[in-house]
């Protein structure tokens, strides 16, 4: 419940963001209603976790995947995913991580460098690894479950940010080329 609001937020503030330009306005720059933005968003994603761990962490371990090699991988998946999700956050500079483009600060062009010459969306699949590495590091099938409905989360959240980001590039190059006429 927890991780889909925080996602839900984040997706329709940005979107709300793009239409009024609210927090901008509010802040009086982009640059810093973006910072705040991002810095909601770094605490929800630490509220979630934190829930997540409190959820997960009393849970009697399940036998089935109670076992030294699984915890190990879990320890591998759960570093690779913040490696992941923090090398996305940097190869997207700081505003990136925060929706920029709702603020109408774009990319001069799509980012191509690691990890997104690997992975489309890697800070959502560098944080659902840090779940299911987590769940599996603890044995939890309660962490199993709600790692899997993070996931879905995401798939469901990239349902609509992909079209949205799009949108928000193509209505860029459309003002360009009205500009140059």
């Amino acid at each position: 419940m927890v991780a889909s609001l925080g996602i839900l937020f984040s997706h329709q503030a940005s979107r709300y963001e793009y239409r009024t330009s609210f927090l901008t306005r509010l802040f009086g720059s982009k640059k810093i209603a973006c910072a705040v933005f991002c810095c909601i968003i770094a605490i929800l994603a630490l509220f979630r976790f934190n829930t997540f761990y409190h959820a997960v962490t009393p849970q009697e371990s399940w036998p089935l995947i109670d076992h030294m090699v699984i915890r190990t991988i879990g320890q591998v998946l759960t570093a690779s995913g913040v490696v992941m999700a923090t090398w996305a956050i940097v190869a997207l500079n700081f505003y990136g991580y925060g929706f920029a483009d709702s603020f109408d600060i774009l990319m001069e062009e799509r980012v191509t460098s690691f990890p997104f010459n690997v992975f489309n969306n890697p800070m959502y699949l560098g944080s659902t690894l840090e779940y299911v590495g987590a769940s599996l590091v603890a044995a939890s099938p309660t962490g199993m479950l709600l790692s899997a409905l993070i996931g879905a989360m995401y798939l469901i959240a990239l349902h609509f940010e992909e079209p949205f980001t799009a949108m928000i590039y193509a209505d860029k190059a459309n003002q360009n080329i009205r500009k140059e006429n």
